[in-house]
């Protein structure tokens, strides 16, 4: 019986608003971080030999990319889809390399201004609904009581990720973009039922790591937390946020994932999730 994680595959396009290319058979490498925490959120994409008609486009204004990846027989799952706020081309004796940053929601979050005025005693959900209401975002929210109150009346103005960090240093609250949804997540303990086995069988390598974080809440208290470190052959359907059961030698048990980095390369050993659990 073949091994269903030996054969890699991916998808990889760039589009405008004008038109859209499909990349295939180039060599790319990857580095996607996926976080609970918005400004950790980065990828850097390298694409190697491609035509001059495919770097024009990426160089345009308002261009993305998206990249799916997984193995062969099985459905690819997005890594990024997100704008390129960066490229340049390096070249060797062999390869001409296009390097990109792409940032999930860059301009949607970050260049877009919106304006929120709420009076009567606004709740968080009613704070929140506006911000998903002027974005176009839908929320996903975890670990959080909505019913809180913001006393009096809430007003604020500016970019989406400055007014969603505003509101976090009053709800205390992590918050990020995830595949086209605001993920925001409370400080409540999160319990639920794993959606996924991680084991050897399904791709786990070496034994978890411990190690210590130490967390900066609102400028005064130190906190101290274990986390554990996975690393797994390329696990893209696994997201931030999810429940999974971890099978190994040293550690069994359902965890949260809060941190994903996914390191790829379609031409050589590289094809890895390094998963942060609490």
């Amino acid at each position: 019986m073949s091994n269903p994680l030996l054969f890699r595959e991916y998808e990889l396009s760039v589009k405008n608003r004008e038109t859209s290319i499909a990349i295939k058979g180039a060599r790319v490498s990857f580095e996607i971080t996926k976080s609970l925490v918005a400004k950790e959120n980065t990828a850097y994409i390298s694409i190697y030999n491609i035509g001059k008609e495919t770097r024009e486009l990426i160089s345009r204004d308002y261009s993305k990319l998206m990249l799916k990846a997984g193995y062969a027989g099985n459905h690819l799952s997005q890594l990024i889809f997100g704008d390129i706020t960066s490229s340049y081309v390096t070249t060797t004796q062999a390869n001409s390399i296009t390097r990109l940053q792409v940032v999930e929601g860059n301009r949607r979050l970050r260049e877009r201004i919106i304006t929120i005025n709420l009076d009567n005693n606004p709740t968080l959900r009613d704070i929140l609904e506006e911000v998903s209401s002027e974005t176009k975002y839908p929320l996903k929210v975890v670990g959080l009581d909505q019913s809180l109150v913001f006393d009096k009346s809430y007003s604020d103005q500016g970019p989406t990720d400055i007014i969603l960090h505003h509101i976090a240093m009053r709800f205390p609250f992590k918050w990020s973009l995830q595949n086209g949804t605001i993920l925001i997540v409370g400080q409540k303990v999160i319990t639920g039922t794993a959606g996924f086995v991680l084991n050897s069988e399904t791709g786990l390598l070496l034994n978890p790591n411990s190690i210590k974080l130490y967390e900066n809440r609102i400028n005064t208290d130190i906190i101290e937390k274990d986390k554990k470190n996975i690393l797994a052959l390329l696990q893209p359907n696994l997201a931030v946020n999810d429940i999974i059961e971890v099978d190994s030698q040293d550690i069994k048990g359902n965890y949260r994932v809060t941190k994903i980095k996914h390191t790829g390369d379609t031409m050589a050993n590289e094809w890895y999730s390094n998963i942060e659990i609490d």
